[in-house]
């Protein structure tokens, strides 16, 4: 798997290629209306994840412990409200 650095925040993915939206966050700057945690529970949001839930993997997952965080497809990063760190992808 290739890995990813934006400015000075690696971007983590996890076993399947999924971003994780928390480096991603902290990547373009971290603003707290820009968490993840917010995004997710837009409708619009909703509605992109249901369409995506048919492509094989889950689109979107939350991971606990070490490596912990939500971790998305790179379609769903690109809906994100991370700024610039998201066309770096």
């Amino acid at each position: 798997m290739t890995s990813l650095t934006i400015g000075n925040t690696s971007i983590r993915q996890d076993s399947e290629g999924r971003y994780c939206l928390n480096d991603l966050h902290k990547a373009a700057g971290g603003e707290e209306r820009h968490k993840a945690a917010l995004w997710t529970v837009n409708k619009t949001t909703q509605e992109l994840i249901a369409e995506l839930e048919n492509g094989g993997i889950p689109p979107i997952t939350s991971q606990r412990g070490r490596n912990g965080g939500t971790y998305a497809v790179r379609e769903l990063v690109y809906d994100t409200p991370c700024g610039l760190a998201q066309r770096s992808i």
